[in-house]
């Protein structure tokens, strides 16, 4: 049995991408909000940030792009006032630029029963845009993705204490004239949609083969 991952595509990454800037850190998560994406965890961190860290708090933008489900709008009841936008359907493109002209990026996936043998396909795009990005998931694929490729940091989706532990120091960081920065990820090129295609070709290949066999 074989199996080939999700990957990016060069082409749909714009050749130019407008950077970060404002007096406010952007954080920017682009994909639907269902079960297994649920920003609970985060959203209660955000909650969690303003009730102990108020001045910090309010230098944070946080942006969901994109659909979110009827069961996932109750959490985020109140938090218009705590920063966070929620800013519907875009276009790709759109995205890609709203995308890029955040501080950070995100990456969610919930730690609910299932969740540990999938990750978002989302994650293949964000390591080709090259931006910090935070990922919030359990034990399992995609933690271990964020760590074999060094995408970013990664932490446990319903800590809310250790989120908002996180987030403060960005802000505190980010109040003093540090943004955050990243390391260029490490092995993406396996998951490039052409080296994907390549790795199509020969298992096929191979699969014929075995059939004249």
């Amino acid at each position: 049995m074989f199996a080939i991952s999700n990957g990016y595509d060069r082409e749909d990454i714009p050749a130019s991408l407008p950077a970060p800037t404002g007096d406010r850190l952007v954080v920017t998560y682009a994909e639907t909000i269902f079960r297994l994406t649920s920003p609970v965890g985060l959203l209660g961190a955000v909650r969690r940030l303003h009730a102990e860290s108020p001045e910090l708090a309010r230098l944070l933008r946080l942006r969901f792009l994109g659909r979110i489900v009827d069961t996932e709008l109750s959490r985020f009841e109140g938090t218009e006032a705590l920063g966070v936008e929620r800013v519907g359907y875009l276009s790709h493109d759109a995205i890609m630029k709203e995308v890029a002209a955040s501080h950070l990026l995100l990456c969610l996936l919930d730690d609910t029963p299932g969740a540990q043998p999938i990750y978002p396909a989302k994650i293949f795009e964000l390591m080709a845009l090259g931006r910090p990005c935070l990922t919030l998931a359990p034990e399992g694929a995609l933690a271990e993705l964020v760590r074999a490729t060094r995408l970013g940091d990664l932490l446990p989706p319903r800590d809310e204490a250790r989120i908002a532990e996180y987030l403060a120091r960005l802000l505190a960081d980010f109040r003093e004239g540090r943004v955050p920065a990243q390391a260029p990820p490490v092995g993406i090129e396996r998951y490039d949609r052409k080296a994907l295609a390549g790795e199509f070709t020969d298992v096929f290949r191979r699969a014929i083969a075995w059939a004249r066999e």
